[in-house]
This record gives C-alpha cells, structure tokens and sequence, in this order.
C-alpha cells in the first residue's frame, strides 16, 4: 500500500545544525544548511541577509537557472528514503511575501565548494513573480513540464523532480525583498510506481491571474538597459504600485484591457521623456522605453506649456508641465540651459510686429524663468532669449497640432560639466 504521511513541526534557527561544534556557518549558508526530514515545515522564518558567504551571486537577470544574487535565504538539505517523484509546496503566512528556490543535487562531500565555483548547476528552479491572489505559492508540482522558471511573469510551479532512494539535494530558498511573515513548505516522498501529488485539498482553489505590464528603460545610444530611473505614471491600477527590480526593470501592475498609463521618466544625465500608453490585449506585456542622453545643444520641447492668448501670463494647464521641468532640472543638477520662448505666426510679418512678437516669446521665456527660481532652481543656471516665429517647426501650419509646436517653449543644454555650448 502507498502511503503518505504528513507531520507538522516547528523550525527554531537559534540551533546551530552542527549541534555543539564551533561554525562561523549558519542556515543562510549552503555549508549550514538545516536537514529537512519532515514533510511538513511549519512557520518557518527566512534568515535575514545571506549568511557568512555569497554561495549564489553575479548571474543576469534573464537566468532561468540562478537568482541575480541571494538576498535573504535558507539551506535545506534533504535525503530521499524511496524511489520516486518529489514534490513541495512553499506558502507564505503574507501572501504578498515572494520566495523564490533553486534546488541542487549533492555529488560529493564539497557540494557546497562546488555550488559556489558553479561546478553543480541547479536541477530545479523557480524565480518567476509571485501572485498574491493564489497565496503567493511556489515549489514543485506535478501538470507542470518546466524544471527552470525565470524571473517576471511565468509559471507558479516547476516539474516535480525524479529521484533515486539516498540521492541527496540541497534546497535554497531565497526572499528577495525580505518577508513580512514566515512561510509552510508541504513536502510528498512518493514510494514504488504510483505517484501520488500533493492534495489538492491543500491548495488554494485556481484563480484568474490578472496579466502585468513590466517597463524596461533603455540609452538611445548604446541599447544598454539602464536602472535608477526615477518614474512618475499615472493610471496604476488600485492597490498595485511600481516596483524595481535588480536589474532595473519596473513593475507596473496589473493590467485590463483598454487601461491607459501616463509615463514620466527622468535619470540624470538623460533628456526627460513622456509617454501615453493604452493597453490593447489581455496578455502579459513588455513595454520598451529609450531615452536620449544629454548632450550641449540637446533640446527639450515643451509644447504643453501654455500662455493666455497674445500674453505672457502662464495657464493652469501648464502646472503639470511645469513641474516636469522642474524635476529635470533638480534631476540634472550639472547642466545650465538656456529657456527659448517661441510663438506661432505665418504670412507677411512687418518689422513692428515682429518686434513684437520677440518681445512676446522673450516674455514668456521669463515667465518660465521666473517659475523654476520660485521652485528653487538656481538661477545662474538660467538663462532666456525669445525667438520670435523665426524658429517654427512649421513654415506652414495646417492644424492646431502643428501651431501648437511652432508655440512652445524649448529648453537648450548650454552647458554639462563645465563643457560651454558653441551653438
């Protein structure tokens, strides 16, 4: 008759696993690791950090074998007694916690030396995104093909591993961001030919996964994916907010269809870049952003900063535009510009009105001058010249659209580092 048993335990980690012999190794340390001899774990804690050593660390974002580096983690390391399919089961007490776990099979007495050195590859892994609507639950689960998940949106489980009586495996469960709770880890030994999975009277029941949306900022220039982006968006779904990753992907939360997102991205050394998006499909989606690094001459237009008709008094409207620059400017704390004032005006220009016009463009420069002083913008950083319509993106405007961008106020880079503008 196959059986299998369940028993309930509580960890305690204050018990050093070498039981009364001098270790500088704790339960973070794959040469620490705790033996695992009960099927069910029950409130078990994640160490913090990683222990004495980095056993796992320098691997890409992409690996589907490996995390990026560990971060909080726990070592099991377990024997099978029988012949058969092993699977397991890790459920967070917080189901927003997100636990992710590589497994390795030992092959000699330096497992651990080898792990480090990468002579022993991971045989199981599971790094993809949590979800907090199924408890945040992750292992080893039969109806699963995939024995590796990477990180971002993937499979909850991976394969349930075929093992041999005696063989010996190693166990690392790591907590990227820390834990608010403990978690369980349900475990099956199953014995003969018979498989028998995990009770389904232990999961939660299925529930539909929302798709995300994840944002990756890259330079013009190079194509390199670029981290420490400083993101306003507008449109993130309740309860949801951005979250950044090690390697500088961010995480927008969920997603339905026909949602629409507002995007400000500012990075020092970058031009800012504003982007509307509307989201069209019911699946998981990549959106690809690439912002232009900062040059002397580099330009910034903005279109959206508006003046009451044949005035230089600024419109409401603008706020949010305004306060785009503003944060350029504090993002980009090296540079000095130059604020240029132009209007939009077509046919015969005579010499009157056309000091006039500069006049009016000079003004509205100074208006937005005086704006980013008032917002504690340093004003040898500042400096303005209006343009007149001798600058319209537009000879010949066809519509409001293209009157608007001959009506803007554009901001020239005039220095970077101490490097003058010869423009």
């Amino acid at each position: 008759m196959h059986r299998f048993a369940l028993m309930i335990i509580k960890f305690c980690f204050a018990v050093s696993p070498l039981q009364g012999q001098a270790s500088i190794f704790n339960a973070s340390d794959c040469q620490g690791a705790i033996p695992w001899t009960k099927n069910v774990l029950d409130s078990v804690q994640i160490p913090n950090g990683f222990g004495a050593i980095k056993d796992i660390w320098g691997n890409n974002i992409n690996s589907e074998h490996y995390f990026t580096r560990e971060h909080h983690t726990l070592w099991l390391k377990f024997k099978m007694p029988n012949d058969g399919a092993f699977e397991f089961q890790i459920t967070p007490e917080v189901a927003e916690d997100d636990f992710d776990f590589l497994i390795f099979k030992s092959d000699s007495t330096k497992t651990c030396e080898r792990i480090v050195t990468k002579e022993i590859s991971p045989i199981r892994s599971n790094i993809s995104r949590k979800n907090p609507a199924t408890g945040g639950m992750t292992g080893l689960k039969q109806g699963y093909s995939n024995n590796y998940a990477k990180a971002g949106a993937g499979p909850l489980f991976s394969n349930p591993l075929q093992a041999k009586k005696n063989e010996e495996y190693y166990l690392v469960i790591d907590a990227p961001y820390g834990a608010k709770g403990g978690f369980s880890v349900l475990s099956s030994n199953i014995e003969g030919e018979k498989e028998a999975p995990i009770k389904d009277t232990v999961m939660v029941p299925p529930i539909v996964v929302k798709p995300r949306l994840q944002v990756r900022v890259f330079d013009l220039s190079s194509n390199e994916l670029l981290s420490g982006i400083d993101i306003r968006a507008k449109g993130i779904a309740k309860g949801d907010s951005l979250t950044t990753r090690d390697d500088g992907t961010i995480d927008a939360g969920t997603l339905q269809k026909y949602q629409r997102f507002e995007f400000d991205f500012f990075k020092a050394g970058y031009k800012h870049t504003s982007l509307n998006y509307l989201h069209r499909t019911e699946v998981d989606t990549t959106l690809d952003v690439w912002i232009e690094p900062l040059k002397v001459g580099s330009t910034l237009a903005f279109e959206d900063i508006v003046f009451v008709a044949n005035t230089a008094h600024l419109m409401p409207e603008s706020n949010k535009h305004l306060s785009e620059l503003t944060k350029f400017m504090q993002t980009n704390e090296g540079i000095e510009v130059e604020i240029g004032g132009h209007v939009n005006a077509v046919g015969r220009i005579f010499a009157l009105k056309k000091r006039k016009l500069y006049r009016l463009s000079e003004d509205r420069a100074k208006a937005v001058y005086y704006h980013l002083i008032e917002q504690g913008i340093n004003p040898l950083r500042l400096s303005f010249k209006g343009y007149g319509n001798s600058k319209m993106v537009y000879l010949n405007p066809i519509d409001e659209k293209q009157s608007k961008a001959n009506r803007r106020v554009e901001i020239k880079v005039t220095q970077i580092n101490g490097s003058n503008t010869t423009n």
